[in-house]
Parts: C-alpha cells; sequence; structure tokens
C-alpha cells in the first residue's frame, strides 16, 4: 500500500520538482506537494505539516544552505534533502555539516526513495529519544521534589563521605545552611567515636563490599552545627548515578521518641510505632532501589540504541538496526510493565482494586489461561496440567484469578533452568478448591521466606534476573479479596511449590 508523503520541494525548475515527484511515487509514496521557486515562496510555505523538505543546491539569489539556515531559524526540525546537478564534495560536506540529511545529485535520484525513507526513520528515532528524556527528565524533577519535600532528613555523599547533596530537613535538623555542608565530609555530622572509625569502615566496605550499617537502619548520636548531641534513626542505602557510587543516607531526630521511652509508655504502642516507621523506611529504601535499577536501565538502554541508530545508522545491517529497534521496544515494554504493577498495588492496597466474582468453572479457566501460556512460552520448559479441567463451580473474578495464574507461572518460568518441570494441578473438596503451581527452580532463601509477599521485596539469590518484587503482593491481595489465602513451600536449590486456596461458597468469597 503506498505511504502518504507531504513533500515542500526548493526549486525554480518545475519539470524537476515534476522528476522529484515521479521518483518518489516510484518508490512507493502517495505524494502531495508543493513547490517553492524562491526564498519568499519558500518562507510563506514553509510549516510543520511537509514530510521532507527537498532543496536544489542553487536557486537565483538562494540556496540550499540559506534555505536550511530558514529553516532551523523557525524552530522546524523537518528532514532537508538536498538535490543539484553538480555540486563539489566541500559543498556536500557543508550541508551535511550544517544539518541536511542527505544530498543526491539529480542525474541520480533513483536513491530518492531510499533517502527519505531513512531520513523520515532517523527524524522519528530523533523524536523518540528526545521523549525518552524528557520523560528521564520529568521522573528526575518528581524525584527532587520528593526530596526537596519529605520531613525526613536526606543526604547524599560519595565514596569519600563528600556531601553533595542534602536537602532542607537536613539544615533544619543539623543548623547548617547548604553552603557550609556541600563539600564538608559528612564526619562534621557525627560524634567524635563514629567520626573516628568512619574512614576505615568506608575503605573496608569498599574493598570486601561487606555491610556493616549498609542497608540497615540504626540509631546514632549525631552531632548539631551548635555542638550539641542528639540521637537519629539513620538508614543508609547504596545508590548508582551516571555510573558513579554514592551512599544515600536518611535520618530524622528521635528524642521525642526517646523521651517517650523514658516516660514508660507502654511497650506495645511503641513497638507498634517502630514497626510502622521501619517498614516505611524499608519500602522507600526498596522503591528508590527500584526506581534507580529498574527504571534507569531501560532507559539507558533505551538511549544507547537510540545513539547506536543515530550515529552509525548507514554502517548498521538491517538486523542490527532491527536489534535496536527491539531493543527500544522491549525497554518501553518493560517500564509499562513496572506502572501498570505499582497502579495495581496502589489500587488494591487503597481498598480500590475491585473484585467482583461471578459464579463460574474456576477449572476450565485456569485450564484455558494454562493453555495459552504454554502457546506463547516455546519448548524451553516442560509444563503439564493435572487435575480438574472442568465443572469445578466457584465464586471468582476471572480477570483477576487470570493475573494470579499468570504471575506464579511467569515466576516458575524465570527462576527455573531450562527443560525443568512446571507443574500445574487443581483439586477441591467440599468446601474449597487448591490451586499448586510448583517448580525445580532455585528455592527462595529461608530468610526471605517470611518478607515474600511484602511490595518491592526480592530473594537475595535471584541474580541477574529482572523483576520489581510486585508480582506476588499483587497475587497475594488478589487472593485476599476472594477471601482466599495464599502460602508455599520452598527449598533451596530444589524449587518452590505456591499454594491457592479458594472458598467454594459464594457466602464465604463476597
Amino acid at each position: 500500500m503506498p505511504t502518504p508523503l507531504h513533500v515542500l520541494i526548493v526549486d525554480d525548475f518545475a519539470d524537476d520538482a515534476e522528476l522529484i515527484t515521479h521518483t518518489l511515487r516510484q518508490a512507493g509514496y502517495t505524494v502531495q506537494w508543493q513547490i517553492a521557486a524562491s526564498k519568499a515562496e519558500y518562507l510563506a510555505k514553509l510549516s510543520p505539516t511537509f514530510d521532507v523538505i527537498i532543496a536544489d543546491y542553487d536557486l537565483p539569489n538562494y540556496d540550499a544552505l540559506q534555505a536550511l539556515a530558514d529553516l532551523q531559524a523557525r524552530g522546524l526540525d523537518i528532514p532537508f534533502i538536498v538535490v543539484t546537478g553538480s555540486v563539489s564534495e566541500e559543498l556536500v560536506v557543508e550541508c551535511l555539516r550544517r544539518g541536511a540529511y542527505d544530498y543526491l545529485l539529480k542525474d541520480r535520484l533513483s536513491r530518492l526513495g531510499q533517502a527519505v525513507e531513512h531520513a523520515i526513520q532517523v527524524r522519528h528515532i530523533q523524536l523518540e529519544k528526545a521523549r525518552a528524556e524528557r520523560e528521564r527528565d520529568a521522573l528526575v524533577r518528581q524525584m527532587q521534589a520528593v526530596i526537596e519535600n519529605v520531613m525526613d532528613g536526606i543526604l547524599i555523599a560519595d565514596e569519600n563521605g563528600i556531601i553533595v547533596r542534602v536537602n532542607p530537613a537536613i539544615l533544619k535538623l543539623f543548623g547548617y545552611t547548604q553552603e557550609s555542608l556541600i563539600g564538608r565530609s559528612v564526619e562534621l555530622l557525627m560524634n567524635k567515636v563514629d567520626a573516628t572509625q568512619h574512614d576505615s569502615y568506608m575503605q573496608r566496605y569498599i574493598q570486601n563490599g561487606v555491610p556493616h550499617i549498609i542497608g540497615k537502619s540504626r540509631e546514632v548520636i549525631a552531632k548539631r552545627a551548635d555542638g550539641t548531641h542528639f540521637m537519629i534513626d539513620l538508614s543508609i542505602s547504596e545508590i548508582y548515578l551516571d555510573g558513579r557510587r554514592f551512599f544515600l543516607a536518611t535520618m530524622h531526630d528521635v528524642t521525642e521518641r526517646k523521651q517517650m521511652e523514658e516516660a514508660r509508655l507502654t511497650a506495645e504502642i511503641l513497638q507498634v510505632e517502630l514497626e510502622k516507621e521501619k517498614d516505611l523506611r524499608q519500602l522507600r529504601s526498596r522503591l528508590i532501589s527500584m526506581i534507580t535499577h529498574d527504571l534507569r536501565n531501560p532507559l539507558a538502554s533505551m538511549r544507547l540504541a537510540a545513539d547506536m541508530l543515530t550515529d552509525y545508522f548507514d554502517k548498521m545491517s538491517v538486523e542490527q538496526r532491527t536489534a535496536r529497534l527491539s531493543a527500544i521496544k522491549q525497554g518501553i515494554a518493560r517500564l509499562n510493565a513496572i506502572v501498570d504493577d505499582v497502579l495495581a498495588l496502589g489500587e488494591a492496597e487503597a481498598g480500590k482494586l475491585r473484585c467482583q466474582p461471578q459464579l463460574g468453572d474456576f477449572a476450565a479457566h485456569c485450564h484455558t489461561i494454562f493453555r495459552d501460556f504454554v502457546s506463547t512460552l516455546g519448548s524451553e520448559h516442560r509444563l503439564s496440567y493435572e487435575g480438574a479441567q472442568r465443572d469445578l463451580v466457584l465464586p471468582f473474578d476471572a480477570k483477576l484469578i487470570e493475573q494470579v495464574l499468570l504471575n506464579l507461572l511467569g515466576n516458575a518460568v524465570k527462576y527455573s533452568p531450562k527443560g525443568s518441570p512446571i507443574v500445574v494441578s487443581l483439586a477441591a473438596d467440599t468446601n474449597q478448591a487448591v490451586l499448586q503451581v510448583s517448580d525445580s527452580g532455585i528455592g527462595i532463601p529461608p530468610e526471605d521466606q517470611k518478607r515474600l509477599f511484602e511490595a518491592f521485596h526480592r530473594a537475595g539469590n535471584v541474580g541477574g534476573v529482572r523483576g520489581t518484587g510486585l508480582g506476588l503482593a499483587i497475587t497475594k491481595l488478589i487472593v485476599e479479596l476472594h477471601n482466599g489465602s495464599i502460602s508455599f513451600e520452598s527449598a533451596l536449590g530444589k524449587g518452590t511449590i505456591f499454594y491457592v486456596r479458594l472458598p467454594r461458597s459464594v457466602n464465604e468469597s463476597t
């Protein structure tokens, strides 16, 4: 099917313009075109509606370089191709240096269709790259706004312990101005004992990577600008920005809480408050880690692929170009999946995730989901389905149950070696249905099993396998919306079995 193309031709010979449009039609374009034979006509007709501008190099009292400069002065980003009868190599180089997308000789117009297609593709890639950079910049601004407005003090230091950024809460907490902290050592804010141990600890951690306080929350004695000491709660996380390692410290004054402890408030109330604060700090730390890794990595991959296409497009094979474009699409899909998971979790935790169970054949629904999943997976894993395939009626939300089973199947595939068995089974008694997904994968470390259903938490043995730590948290919330339960058994190196139990009674599930 012909491709529509809106062209502005800058040429004072109508015959040449007709030849150009004829060549483009032969190349598979449906051409809508206008001609400008002078500077005045060119400027009058110039608009962002054109897909490409094709200009003769030399017109009376006007040339292609002037036309290109006028295009750029208007702030328009339209592919500009120079077509001329003859031109020196120096002028060709100058045209390309000034921003022309390509040049052709009029007696060699057979390449015009390819040149137009290439110019439009390059422009599309540039626009996508600019959009991705705008989105990245917007995310950075949002994170900066969060840092600037949270009540907790936030401080970022480099590997040498030199402060590179603080938020207003830090200044209020310690009584310093920003100018008096930036570029100074974090030891300025420590008590004498911690300050003397700081350098040796950092050197030891950088050398062997064994954390002592990184990733942990603890109470320490801090020092204000006026020399007074006070207790703070301190959490330190390791982050990477533009390939450099930094340390992010989150802290707040716990003096009031200590006074409450000294006043002997009940242990139960204090414990609840401590657990809430700990959970919030850990959630924030995991969220920051997810943003800096799972969002930055796709953006970096997309930008690298776009840069490669921009800089080396002419030198790439079709397969190489396709691979770069595929990398960009995969990055976009990865970002969309992360956003969808975060939105789903937010809706569930806010009580806005709607569960609308209807009586239906639960076995037939699960078997269909399994069959569709297998059909898209390929032959790298051995999946099998056991138990009932129909006539198991109970109340369930079909869309939410599909998400549960796909999450469990996806995890089983993701964390299992190729060729290993994965089994889905379904059984029931008079009270409940039990959906079981088992694998022979890496298993879950004992220390991670208690936190497996927490948002953003991932087991310590997942290695480089991608994930946000949201799938099982969402799965658990969905199962609980059905008044059901989810549990698991796991052994390192042997595999994991998940059990989803749903009530068969209408009253029990609503």
